[in-house]
């Protein structure tokens, strides 16, 4: 049950959250919420709206509770790890963005920020939004020496709603895993947690400038991808100004079978380029900004959230993809094991049926006919048993690849993902053994070494001195032993108690027996039973004592 002080504190709006379920079919969620359980007001018994679907009813709920509610509804929709497919996809159809921000107040908040009026920075803006979003909306412009912009001006009403919700969202989280409702396995805090990562991304203008230099960066020399500049003299932090792209949304693309193809193609190798090569990829939700330029490139719009894999993960995941077609099952559940999918603990004997299994279902299958969202989804169900632990960045990784294949599926069917990331995932794998990566990493180890040496006559010095003045110490910390001495520490503290039980109880006879020369005197008999009744609690709690489960 919730504190009471967070259940008066949220009391209205969790009186207007289950409201809104009833109304629209939903009661039932609301109860297993424990909304009627804990203040018991009287439930609303209006019949549910004739939508067809589950999916579709909770959409309507989300809709009707807020902005928050829908930023959240989308977000859900990218979490293809916790919702049925059914779900997410519905939940993605979400309203992308709300009302637009007058024009009047757009003005007003540039002039604000940049500091000087917006004829002298802009030739033309339009006063109405090129695309609108919950968190921003973006207008077109153009400098007085024709160049094309994008400004992005933060809602900021939207942006300050949030936080005025995020109590309650976190409220609602640590609510949600203590009743479980509608069988709920994973972590709703952690989701949170997750979700909030992802807002403070999107909602940082500093960062996303960093974003984008890294993609520049990493993808130089990529001929399909186009990374806008960003305009410094007309950015702040919290106005981002980029160059523009006359290009259309990806997701909603329509043109011909061979333009459409090239453009599912084009999909595929920004992924897994900027996944298995770059370890920087983009999340479910910077995908939706992908446009489609008219010469069939692809230009990025939009520059947050994104996932990052750090070497010693990208290395340890193109062994696993090494060995995945094998049949060396004890190196790939090594390999496993380096990207702790087992946790911190080793393999357990389910867990290794399930990697074969899993191995087995995909061993010699054509890459043409092998979904990553078929794949994703067995992963996704181990994790959800708790027979696999997948951390949180390959968790990403996998749902911006189950992603990236339903836009390039809506795009080509006939365009297989596998197909087109294989080829660079191999050339991902085959990048560390070329002569100039072995150069890198032996350089790299040099200086590593070179500073070691440098440092080494300070700290052997540090260490003989401790050493002199007694202040150097050594431990051993044993591993494996801390159950079997709560056990050994349980078994003396019940010898030492029953000892002191049957000290109590010689004593207390003798006792007894001293004081009670005339048995039938009314004292001497209460004395007795009083006396009785604390040997009869003793024993009891000696006997509970043995009989409490094990720790």
């Amino acid at each position: 049950m919730l504190n009471f002080f967070r259940s008066l504190r949220f009391l209205s709006q969790y009186r207007h959250m289950a409201a809104v379920l009833t109304r629209h079919g939903l009661g039932w969620l609301a109860d297993q919420l424990g909304f009627f359980r804990i203040w018991r007001w009287p439930r609303r018994k209006a019949a549910p709206q004739p939508l067809a679907t589950l999916a579709q009813r909770l959409c309507r709920a989300l809709e009707e509770l807020g902005p928050s509610f829908v930023i959240l509804g989308r977000y859900l929709g990218t979490r293809s790890d916790l919702f049925s497919p059914r779900l997410y996809q519905e939940l993605r159809r979400l309203p992308a963005g709300g009302p637009a921000v007058p024009a009047a107040e757009v003005v007003r908040f540039l002039e604000e920020e940049l500091g000087q009026p917006l004829d002298r920075l802009f030739a033309h803006i339009s006063p109405t939004p090129w695309r609108t979003g919950w968190l921003e909306q973006v207008h077109e412009a153009r400098t007085p020496d024709g160049r094309a912009l994008w400004v992005a001006i933060p809602n900021m009403a939207c942006r300050n709603q949030l936080v005025s919700d995020s109590a309650l969202f976190a409220d609602l989280a640590r609510q949600i895993d203590a009743h479980r409702p509608w069988g709920w396995h994973g972590s709703a805090v952690r989701l949170w947690q997750d979700w909030h990562e992802t807002l403070r991304q999107e909602t940082a203008t500093p960062e996303q400038c960093a974003h984008l230099e890294r993609w520049r960066s990493n993808l130089a020399g990529s001929d399909p991808i186009v990374i806008p500049l960003i305009d410094g003299e007309r950015s702040t932090g919290r106005v981002l100004t980029l160059q523009a792209w006359p290009g259309r949304p990806l997701a909603g693309f329509v043109g011909d079978i061979d333009t459409r193809a090239g453009a599912a193609r084009s999909l595929y190798r920004l992924v897994g380029q900027a996944a298995f090569r770059d370890g920087f990829f983009p999340t479910p939700e910077a995908l939706d900004g992908l446009l489609f330029l008219p010469d069939g490139r692809l230009a990025l719009s939009l520059c947050a959230p994104v996932g990052q894999l750090d070497g010693d993960t990208r290395l340890a995941l193109w062994q696993l993809l090494a060995h995945f077609g094998g049949d060396d099952l004890m190196r790939m559940l090594d390999t496993c094991t380096a990207l702790h999918l087992f946790g911190q603990t080793e393999a357990s004997a389910a867990s290794i049926q399930a990697i074969r299994h899993l191995v087995e279902r995909y061993q010699g299958l054509p890459l043409a006919e092998l979904h990553l969202s078929d794949l994703a989804a067995d992963i996704f169900a181990l994790t959800n048993r708790g027979v696999l632990t997948l951390p949180t960045e390959l968790n990403l990784l996998l749902r911006t690849l189950v992603a990236a294949e339903d836009v390039g599926g809506r795009l080509a069917p006939e365009v297989a993902a596998v197909e087109e990331i294989a080829p660079l995932v191999r050339e991902a794998m085959a990048a560390p053994h070329s002569w100039a990566m072995r150069g890198e990493r032996l350089a790299r180890s040099a200086r590593s070494w070179a500073g070691a040496l440098q440092s080494f006559p300070v700290e052997a010095a540090r260490l003989l001195a401790q050493a002199v003045h007694g202040r150097l110490t050594l431990g051993l910390e044993p591993r494996g032993w801390q159950k079997p001495m709560h056990r050994l520490e349980r078994m003396v503290t019940r010898l030492v108690f029953s000892l002191v039980a049957a000290g109590l109880v010689l004593g207390l006879s003798f006792l007894i027996t001293a004081l009670l020369p005339m048995p039938w005197t009314a004292w001497g008999w209460l004395l007795a039973g009083g006396t009785m009744a604390a040997l009869t609690l003793l024993g009891f709690l000696l006997l509970a004592s043995f009989l409490r489960r094990e720790g």
